[in-house]
C-alpha cells in the first residue's frame, strides 16, 4: 500500500487541468409527458445552456416532427429574452419524405442571450392521436453566433412528447 500511495499522489498532481473545450451552446428540445385529449395544445419548451461563458447573440434550430400527430401552432420568446432588443422568426415547410414537418427557429438579440427558457413552442396534438403514444421530435440542425457575429459551438437534444392515459382519482382515497 505504501508503494502506491505516492504513484497516486503522483498521478494526481500531474494530471492537467483543462478548459472543457471552445464556448458554446447546448439547445434541448423539451421532453413532455401529459394527459393529452385529441386537439389540446401542447408546450414544449426548448432551454439553452452555454459553456464557458459565450455571450450569445442568436440562436437558430431546425426541428422535425410527424405531420399526422401534430401541428405547429405558435412561438414565444422564453425567459431569458424579455428585452426590447429581442427577435423571433418562425418558418414551417413540408419535409422532403412529406411525412414530416420542418421547423425553422431563429432568436437573435441586442444583448446578450443567458441561459434558460429560450423559446415556448406550441403544437397541437392531431385528433388522431392513440394513447400512450409517443411523439418524437427530431433536432435537425442547429446554430449561434455570438455578440461580435462569430459562430459559436453549438449542439442539440431531440424531445418528445408522450400522451398517457388520464386515470382519475377514487374518490374514498380522497378523504
Amino acid at each position: 500500500m505504501k508503494e502506491i500511495l505516492p504513484a497516486l499522489i503522483f498521478m494526481l498532481t500531474t494530471v492537467s487541468v483543462s478548459p472543457q473545450g471552445e464556448p458554446g451552446v447546448n439547445l434541448d428540445l423539451g421532453v413532455v409527458v401529459d394527459t393529452f385529449a385529441p386537439g389540446d395544445p401542447v408546450e414544449i419548451p426548448v432551454t439553452l445552456v452555454t459553456r464557458n461563458d459565450p455571450q450569445v447573440g442568436s440562436v437558430s434550430f431546425e426541428m422535425a416532427f410527424p405531420a399526422a400527430v401534430l401541428s405547429f401552432k405558435g412561438a414565444a420568446l422564453g425567459s431569458v429574452l424579455k428585452t426590447e432588443g429581442a427577435e423571433l422568426n418562425t418558418e414551417l415547410r413540408d419535409g422532403e419524405d412529406g411525412e414530416r414537418k420542418i421547423l425553422s427557429v431563429d432568436v437573435s438579440s441586442t444583448e446578450a442571450i443567458g441561459q434558460g427558457l429560450l423559446v415556448t413552442l406550441t403544437l397541437e396534438v392531431s385528433q388522431e392521436i392513440a394513447i400512450n403514444h409517443d411523439i418524437q421530435l427530431e433536432n435537425l440542425s442547429q446554430s449561434s453566433q455570438s455578440m461580435d457575429g462569430g459562430d459559436l459551438n453549438a449542439r442539440g437534444l431531440d424531445g418528445s412528447i408522450t400522451s398517457i392515459e388520464f386515470i382519475p382519482a377514487c374518490f374514498f382515497y380522497m378523504h
